[in-house]
């Protein structure tokens, strides 16, 4: 189940389409801007990454997929499994 999560939220991920760049706030839990960087906002690093880029996007730099892309990070307190709001914004080419 945390891997569908996370599946989902890094693949469909390609670009912010944002008015501004999204900040936290108490009832966030994670939080990837990938404003040029692939750290979160409390500083998470991924687990595993290969074939990433940027790209310009809404504010800076976005992330950007290829079909060999791959970024995972730790579930273990970024994804409450029983209830939550996944939200994102994506730009498909």
């Amino acid at each position: 189940m945390r891997s569908f999560f996370t599946s989902i939220i890094l693949f469909f991920i390609v670009g912010i389409c944002y008015t501004q760049p999204l900040t936290k706030d108490a009832n966030t839990i994670f939080l990837l801007n990938f404003e040029n960087t692939l750290s979160g906002a409390d500083g998470e690093m991924p687990l595993q990454s290969r074939n990433i880029s940027y790209k310009d996007g809404k504010h800076g730099k976005a992330l950007s997929f290829g079909p060999n892309s791959w970024l995972t990070y730790s579930t273990l307190n970024n994804i409450n499994t029983k209830e939550g709001t996944i939200e994102l914004w994506c730009k498909l080419d």
